[in-house]
Parts: C-alpha cells; structure tokens; sequence
C-alpha cells in the first residue's frame, strides 16, 4: 500500500467511526422507542412523573398545564393509548410549542429595539412611535435624577 493510499484510508476512518456509532445509536433510540410505545402508563403516574419533572427541574411549572393538557387531549391519534410514548410525546410537543414562541418573541423583540443608530436604520423599519433621541441617550436612573426621583410614564 502506497502512503497516498494510506492517507485515504485513514482520513477515512472519523467518518467511518461516525457511522458506525451513529447507526448503533438509532438502533438504541428505535429500541427505546418501541419498549416506550408498549409500556402502559395509568394516568395517576403519568400525571406523578409530570410532577417529579418539575421537581428535578427538567419542566417549568408553568408548563405543566401545558403538559397535561398535551397528555389528556393528544393532538394525533398515534398518543392516544396511555403509554410512556405518549407522555414523551406531551413533554415534546410542550418544548416544542416553547421553543417556537421564545424564537417568534425574540425575533419581535429584535425588530422593535433600535439596532443602531436611526439615521442607518433602513427606511422600512416601524420605529417606535416616542420621538427617538438626537445625540446620547440617558439610562432610566440618569432620568428619574433629572426630575427629582419621579417616574415618569411615556
């Protein structure tokens, strides 16, 4: 073998390792899956690990109304039989939904703040409907000094 032959072999082999792992690591998660989708789950336990999820901080309580409503009414009728499947599918469809409605915030938030300075905005942005400052703008607490303590509603 020719050291050119021997460089491709071994370049080769990361990819090689990946696939090799990767493959060992779907035939895990499809075995997990399965055992998940025949394992039963009466409603008071589902509803304690829903609980014990918020406990170990792995759901916000907020969320938990979410949850359970996920668990009790699924969206499609492959979660409706009681498993552990379906209650993944709840916490899923939960984080999913969050995941979703942070980035659509974020992004609202994005275009409303002032990104830079107004005169390099482009012309289509909505800016906001207060008069935006001419030359340094002062903090809230620079503010409330200028007029003695007071707050002042905008």
């Amino acid at each position: 073998m020719s050291s050119k032959d021997a460089t491709h072999v071994f370049g080769d082999v990361p990819d090689l390792i990946y696939r090799m792992l990767s493959q060992s690591m779907r035939e895990r998660i499809d075995d997990e899956i399965a055992a998940m989708k025949v394992r039963e789950l009466p409603p008071a336990y589902a509803h304690h690990l829903m609980v014990e999820a918020v406990k170990a901080n792995v759901l916000p309580a907020s969320r938990l109304p979410k949850v359970i409503e996920a668990w009790d009414e699924p969206r499609h009728e492959e979660f409706r039989p009681r498993t552990a499947w379906s209650l993944f599918n709840a916490f899923t469809e939960v984080a999913r939904r969050t995941r979703q409605g942070m980035a659509r915030a974020r992004a609202r938030s994005a275009i409303r703040s002032p990104v830079s300075h107004p005169t390099t905005e482009p012309q289509s942005m909505k800016l906001p409907s207060r008069p935006v400052p001419e030359g340094p703008t002062m903090t809230g607490l620079q503010m409330l000094r200028e007029r003695g303590g007071k707050a002042v509603s905008r």
